[in-house]
């Protein structure tokens, strides 16, 4: 009851579907209906990519795991789709994280009918966020190189109903016990 109160009338349906994609993302999605009072769509799911996907015993080159969350509550005016990169995720290395997220709101009525936003790793550090838009994570990776060298990216890109901000960086540092750059 702490995540579902019970209410007369009120109902709801899940089912959960493993799939493969193009025989190389492996996801496994959960929908679940509410229905009876009110009506909502949740979706909440994770993806898989790994590269080279054969032969096993191959270390892969990249994993890349995406946690999807959606929800559709038409009586709200709400449309949201979430999604992020796990903590498992790398690319060339295991050393080399990835990092970052989506995503997609609109409302269609309500108190912010007409009001949408879509998030690539976030906003403009100057922008000034309105409360019911949802927090981003920046997009890039991070990668120790080896114990000297060290390579970070970050980047965001956001379109909203009054503003469209794109920016980035990249840093490399290279340390030894005598010098930093």
């Amino acid at each position: 009851s702490g995540y579902i109160q019970p209410h007369v009338g009120e109902y709801f349906v899940g089912a959960g579907v493993k799939f493969n994609t193009f025989k190389q993302v492996d996801s496994f999605a959960l929908l679940a209906v509410a229905f009876g009072v009110h009506f909502e769509l949740d979706i909440i799911g994770l993806s898989t990519l790994k590269v080279p996907n054969q032969p096993p015993n191959v270390p892969p080159v990249a994993l890349i795991e995406l946690e999807l969350l959606a929800r559709f509550a038409p009586e709200e005016g709400f449309l949201s789709v979430q999604a992020q990169l796990s903590a498992q995720s790398y690319i060339l290395s295991k050393s080399c994280h990835l990092q970052g997220g989506f995503a997609f709101y609109s409302w269609f009525s309500g108190e912010h009918g007409g009001d949408f936003v879509i998030s690539i790793g976030g906003y403009h550090p100057k922008y000034k966020i309105p409360k019911h838009y949802p927090t981003v994570p920046r997009i890039g990776f991070n990668w120790q190189i080896d114990e000297h060298a060290h390579l970070k990216s970050l980047g965001y890109f956001a379109l909203t109903s009054s503003a469209i901000m794109a920016g980035g960086g990249l840093d490399f540092t290279y340390q030894t016990s005598n010098l930093k750059a």
